[in-house]
């Protein structure tokens, strides 16, 4: 204990000396009535009514509990445990925007304790160091303390919760006006005339509305911004229809270094493909690629939930497990060629191009997908007459395919010469200083012979369909950098790559133009602190794996979240076992309050200030605001300040405490300087 006990209303000790409550400056009924309001717009009704009449008992209920410094640190550490508890199992059961409007809505419940705890004590506040462990500290060494009134912030805490429930209409904003208005008038400067201040109230309320109103229009904006901000930070945007380049760019081709795809082998000892496909395009246009013909087909549901059949039954032969996010449920899957089933992602909508591509809608955020394949299986349709076209690029290119003599060729050999050529003849770059030409692909085949992976797969799909090969643009993932934390490998935003498909004997094939230096120069660029960060990300990545598992793993809450609420539970037991509130009535508490100098007339004192607003500040002593009081006072009261200042200050911790004479100075003179006596 150590802060002033106090009662409702005014009284005197049991030694006949006088003291003034100071209780809580919250209208009566309000907390009940705003109790109630959560309840109902919250939807916690059957919460709401008890929580409202223990809020409202204090009132009816004379009897009060002795709590001292030590009793409300426990109960703050009671609601610490219970709020982290509601936290850990809502993140735990819920999706993050649900869970975290669910800490919001029942928020309130896990401070009762210590508001219930302020109501029925006898000081009418909680000392602020409880909710620190620094400030307990500093309290219990230098006797100092901070005292606060909860209600208020508690009452912000029900009107959180009443938020939480995304009310729209005016019943909401109208009673949450109405109780913070009562609130505020309760605190209001005296000084303000009734009208005057209702008017401001009135005004307020009235700019209130308008600025929701102008929220509700410009949300949608808002919050579309920030979805595009988010999936720009958490991987590339592919698009099945257009495939822009950097083609012709000026300065250093910028690539994130984060984590966008973990790949394993769904079977231990397996292999993974070095290649996982997003897209293919097969028209070339003013620097960037597009699909001809956007028709994608519906892939019809199989058995078990979330597995689809892209090609005809066929035994499995290899299959690997990719985990990537979804922005919104929806997108690309990075897959192998020769995929033909997906397991493990349930969704409303699957669809496949006639390129192989498999786009996913209504499906999770996070997905942990199988993908099982054949590797020299057909996942793609046959060559088209779009795949021989040139373009725009027509006459260059030609010109290059013949100098390089890959017209004389047969399609194998054609591929293998100009492979031979970009390796022995070309650079990888990834930074270009000067601005491009109009025609970037003639001066990067004649002159400038360096650039980045989206010029070799563009000047090899091109110079393929010269040479009478069809061809077509591919984009997707290169799999090469191992896993430092478990088995399989990471795929970065570094390792996005682009590549050529060549139709070859009655098949479609990889040519992969870009020089092998291309892998050391990305992996180069990584940042020294990356090692870091890769911690964060596969701790994100286990928990979205084990947030979004599959529905047949997902039956109640995991075992490690009753281990955490039992280990929870326990900690609380052991820290209130032994606590006994004891009752104001109690002779003991008065006599342990007489030996800790809580019977100083200069508590009573100092509360009569307070009630004028000339109170202690929140990191003041009383020996301090004794010589604040005396450097203001006149001369013949500043002295006496100073002295009941050290008086009380040797009364409550000096073990040895005041001799009589001493104790009744500390009395007359507490009552010599009371606020009605020094004003008149």
């Amino acid at each position: 204990m150590g802060s002033v006990c106090t009662e409702v209303g005014n009284g005197t000790d049991r030694r006949g000396v006088g003291f003034l409550v100071t209780p809580s400056k919250l209208p009566p009924g309000l907390l009940g009535s705003a109790a109630l309001f959560w309840g109902v717009e919250a939807g916690l009704v059957l919460w709401a009514i008890p929580s409202a009449l223990f809020l409202e008992a204090p009132r009816f209920v004379s009897k009060r509990w002795s709590l001292g410094r030590e009793d409300f640190n426990r109960l703050s550490d009671l609601c610490a445990a219970l709020f982290g508890v509601m936290a850990v199992i809502s993140y735990a059961t819920l999706e993050a925007p649900e869970a975290i409007l669910t800490i919001f809505r029942f928020g309130p419940l896990t401070l009762l304790p210590i508001i219930l705890g302020q109501l029925f004590s006898e000081r009418g506040r909680v000392d602020v160091s409880a909710f620190f462990l620094a400030l307990r500290r500093q309290a219990k060494s230098e006797g100092i303390s901070w005292e606060l009134d909860l209600g208020y912030p508690f009452l912000a805490s029900l009107m959180l919760g009443a938020a939480s429930g995304n009310p729209t209409g005016f019943q909401f904003y109208g009673g949450c006006t109405i109780i913070v208005g009562i609130a505020l008038w309760s605190i209001r400067p005296r000084r303000f005339l009734t009208f005057r201040w209702a008017g401001l109230w009135l005004a307020t309320a009235l700019i209130g509305a308008g600025v929701i109103e102008t929220i509700q229009v410009g949300r949608v904006v808002i919050y579309r911004k920030l979805l595009d901000s988010y999936i720009a930070r958490i991987g590339p945007r592919v698009d099945p229809t257009r495939a822009p380049t950097a083609i012709g760019r000026v300065g250093r081709l910028q690539q994130s270094d984060s984590v966008f795809l973990r790949v394993r082998p769904a079977e231990r000892g397996g292999s993974v493909p070095e290649l996982l496909s997003d897209a293919a395009y097969d028209i070339y246009r003013n620097r960037e690629w597009a699909a001809g013909r956007n028709d994608f087909k519906s892939v019809l549901a199989s058995e078990p939930v979330g597995t689809w059949d892209i090609a005809e039954n066929r035994d499995e032969k290899a299959a690997i497990i990719v985990s990537k996010s979804l922005p919104k449920g929806r997108g690309l899957l990075s897959i192998p060629y020769g995929t033909h089933r997906i397991g493990g992602l349930p969704a409303e909508s699957f669809e496949r191009s006639r390129f192989g591509a498999l786009r996913v809608n209504g499906g999770p955020s996070f997905s942990e997908y199988r993908a099982s394949y054949w590797p020299d299986g057909f996942s793609e349709a046959g060559p088209e007459s779009g795949d021989l076209k040139l373009a725009g690029e027509e006459k260059v290119i030609r010109r290059i395919a013949q100098e390089w003599g890959l017209t004389k060729l047969p399609p194998g050999k054609a591929i293998d010469a100009m492979l031979a050529h970009f390796s022995e003849n070309f650079h990888y770059s990834i930074y270009r200083k000067e601005e491009a030409g109009e025609r970037p692909l003639e001066e990067f085949l004649t002159t400038r012979r360096r650039g980045h992976c989206e010029y070799f797969a563009t000047t090899a799909v091109l110079l393929m369909r010269a040479a009478g090969v069809p061809a077509r643009y591919a984009t997707g993932f290169v799999v090469r950098e191992q896993d430092r934390y478990e088995e399989g490998f990471v795929v970065r935003g570094r390792h996005a790559h682009a590549w050529a498909r060549a139709y070859l004997n009655g098949k479609w094939v990889t040519v992969d133009a870009t020089p092998a230096s291309w892998w050391p120069i990305e992996n180069a660029r990584r940042s020294g602190f990356r090692p870091l960060l890769d911690i964060f990300d596969w701790m994100r990545y286990r928990w979205s794996a084990w947030r979004w598992r599959p529905v047949e793993e997902n039956k109640g809450i995991a075992w490690w979240v009753w281990v955490l609420a039992l280990v929870a539970g326990f900690i609380i037991w052991r820290n209130f076992r032994d606590w006994r509130p004891q009752s104001a009535d109690d002779s003991a508490v008065f006599f342990e309050e007489l030996r800790l100098g809580l019977d100083s007339e200069l508590l009573t004192l100092e509360a009569a200030f307070a009630e004028r607003g000339d109170g202690r500040r929140l990191s003041e002593s009383l020996r301090r605001w004794c010589n604040r009081k005396a450097g203001a006072a006149p001369s013949a009261d500043a002295e006496l300040w100073r002295r009941i200042g050290a008086l009380h200050e040797r009364h409550r911790f000096d073990p040895k405490g005041l001799i009589e004479s001493e104790r009744t100075e500390l009395g007359r003179g507490a009552q010599r300087l009371r606020p009605e006596k020094v004003s008149s």
